[in-house]
């Protein structure tokens, strides 16, 4: 059975792309997703700050996580980080990566390149069946998790267009 939230989902990722044809309706998406499932996220649930690392966790009033994991130079300064949106049932449901340039000397000026997007849908099992993955590099890609009685895990991958990422798997 599918849950509450991934009907609410692919109900707005749909209707989204069905709305606003004539324009880039992959980062629309994006944006409208993020938007509409983590706003407000301005609890720090959970801080963790070493000399190669930061994390934190943010939570908003639903219960809804996201995650911000910078790695860090040798100087302190950012070179890549994984931003984690996380649902109630405490699973990754969409990742973003982001590359950094640290040759400024000042930490705070830098430009980053959001490389890579992962959506993941879950069985009522809470089992990974399915993961999208935009690469800028390599483009969309669906992987498909199949599971044996022994819950031994099988994969198969497809090329998809890059709009596919948010409406495969809403049936």
């Amino acid at each position: 059975m599918r849950s509450l939230f991934s009907f609410f989902f692919c109900f707005y990722a749909v209707s989204a792309h069905s709305q606003n044809a004539h324009i880039d309706t992959f980062d629309l998406k994006r944006s409208e997703f993020i938007k509409f499932h983590w706003t407000d996220t301005n609890i720090v649930d959970t801080l963790l700050n070493t000399n190669d690392s930061l994390i934190i966790r943010f939570r908003n009033q639903q219960d809804y996580i996201r995650q911000k994991i910078d790695i860090k130079n040798d100087t302190g300064c950012i070179r890549e980080s994984w931003i984690n949106y996380i649902d109630t049932n405490n699973l990754v449901i969409y990742s973003e990566h982001w590359s950094f340039d640290c040759q400024n000397i000042d930490h705070n000026d830098y430009y980053g390149l959001l490389d890579t997007y992962r959506r993941f849908l879950y069985d009522s099992k809470k089992r990974k069946i399915s993961e999208f993955v935009y690469n800028s590099s390599t483009g969309a890609w669906r992987y498909d998790h199949m599971y044996n009685d022994k819950e031994k895990q099988n994969s198969k991958s497809t090329k998809v267009t890059r709009n596919q990422f948010w409406t495969d798997g809403c049936r």
